[in-house]
């Protein structure tokens, strides 16, 4: 209270001295009486305060349950593609009958069954015999194929991967935003619910004021003092205030309901206050300047590292789509155990083995244009992440700059505030002293009335709005939210 108002209010108080000898005035509520009801809602023991809400919202929220699936998804992919490394491994058993066929000779063969191996004398008995064999009409077969993709590990396999990485990243990024938006949310909520209980406070000591200011003037009536148009204003005045007093009592009874649809509570939960919103705020270890606060935001908003994560996930896309423009380099294996073994000749009613092993260069010249409209889109979509990137960026600036100034706006609005409340509290008493002393008029005392409810509303809303405010801010340049309170 500054000296001018202490000065003002002693002079008025001695010009009010006479109204303590006046009788049958209504008792109003004191500025202790006041303070005592807001201590009362306030810093309730075991009450809910805006880090329990905060925490309690983030863990039962259904959105950010599904950002947490979309990193597991994102997990999945990149084990996918890992899974690329592993060479191609195939087994395979197979059962076919032959149907049977004519014509199984092959002609005939001239042979000496009478002479040993070399050259034949000239007298050598030459035989005839027909060239025959039988088909087998049962087929098994077991085999193995393995096929090592050389060149997808270079030109595929490592780009997918890496880009997988980055979308998980992406995903990551994005559920720890979710879980801030959504912290930071349930904390304007929990200091919206905080004002809207304590303005039910403001206006039940409003109307109670009204009240006993009715009371004064229908004695001031009797007295010949006042008019019964000056009644008639109060009653109205009155009315007014049980209006306002519903209305802030249906508020906050709709916030108490949000608030239990944020933390998935049974309908009948009810809630006590529990943090003082009166109290200081410690001081924040943030920089205040703008310029420091938005490189400070740049390298902790999760926003911005997901749209680097994805900007990257798309040039690795492009990359991977013009590995089709390239030959492919395979090293191929094959082993083979068969009743018959179709490399043995002739064929034979048992099971015999067999493998192969080589290398095999493949080149599909009709993909490459395809591969390169592919590639090309990939990297407009890289273009265009960029793009949105730059523009997040902006708008990151511009939340920072928002919140640094509502921030300073809510500091300078407690000081005068606090100022408005002393000289409005100082008013109301001065004033209504001289209304039943016959000094003042209703109309004097109904306007100190309206203007210290509104200055207590004031001020109590620059306490949360200050409160809030380091919430936005704190959301604004990528500081965790699922904490205590920082201060302003």
């Amino acid at each position: 209270m500054t000296f001018k108002t202490t000065l003002l209010s002693s002079l008025l108080t001695l010009i009010a001295l006479p109204a303590l000898s006046t009788p049958a005035f209504a008792e109003t509520p004191s500025d202790a009486s006041f303070e005592s009801r807001l201590a009362r809602e306030l810093g309730v023991a075991g009450g809910l305060t805006a880090d329990d809400l905060a925490a309690r919202a983030v863990a039962t929220s259904y959105t950010i349950e599904a950002r947490r699936s979309d990193v597991s998804a994102a997990d999945a992919t990149v084990s996918r593609a890992s899974a690329g490394y592993i060479p191609k491994l195939t087994l395979s058993a197979r059962y076919s009958r032959l149907s049977k066929t004519k014509g199984d000779s092959a002609g005939s063969l001239v042979v000496a069954p009478l002479n040993p191996n070399g050259v034949l004398p000239a007298n050598a008995t030459l035989v005839k015999v027909p060239l025959e064999f039988d088909t087998l009409p049962d087929n098994y077969s077991i085999g193995a194929s393995l096929q090592v993709p050389v060149s997808d590990y270079f030109l595929r396999v490592s780009k997918s991967e890496s880009q997988a990485e980055f979308a998980k990243s992406a995903a990551e990024q994005n559920l720890i935003s979710a879980e801030r938006a959504a912290a930071t949310d349930a904390r304007g909520l929990y200091y919206s619910w905080v004002g809207a209980r304590l303005s039910v406070v403001v206006a039940e000591v409003a109307l109670e004021q009204a009240r006993a200011h009715g009371e004064d003037v229908r004695h001031a009536v009797d007295a010949g003092t006042a008019s019964k148009a000056d009644a008639l204003r109060v009653e109205s005045r009155i009315a007014e205030s049980e209006r306002v007093l519903d209305a802030a009592r249906h508020s906050a009874a709709d916030l108490e309901e949000q608030i239990r649809i944020a933390r998935h509570d049974a309908p009948e939960q009810s809630y006590a206050i529990g943090e003082d919103v009166r109290g200081e705020l410690p001081q924040s270890e943030l920089p205040e300047r703008l310029p420091d606060l938005s490189q400070y935001a740049f390298s902790h908003r999760p926003e911005l590292a997901a749209a680097k994560a994805r900007i990257a996930a798309t040039a690795k896309s492009a990359e991977i789509e013009r590995a089709a423009m390239f030959p492919r380099l395979d090293l191929v294996a094959n082993a083979q155990y068969a009743n018959p073994n179709s490399r043995v000749f002739p064929q034979e009613e048992k099971f015999r083995g067999s493998w192969d092993a080589g290398a095999q260069l493949t080149w599909v010249i009709s993909d490459i244009p395809g591969a390169n409209s592919a590639a090309r889109a990939a990297s407009a979509s890289s273009a265009a992440a960029q793009a949105e990137a730059r523009a997040l960026e902006d708008q990151v600036r511009r939340q920072v700059s928002a919140a640094l100034q509502s921030l300073l706006d809510a500091r300078a609005a407690i000081r005068t505030s606090e100022h408005g409340l002393a000289a409005s509290e100082e008013s109301y008493r001065v004033r209504r002293a001289l209304f039943q002393n016959g000094r003042a008029t209703s109309t004097e005392l109904l306007d100190a009335e309206l203007d210290l409810t509104q200055a207590r509303r004031s001020a109590l809303n620059a306490r949360l709005e200050l409160r809030m405010a380091r919430a936005r801010l704190d959301f604004a340049v990528g500081r965790g939210t699922n904490r205590a309170s920082q201060g302003g």
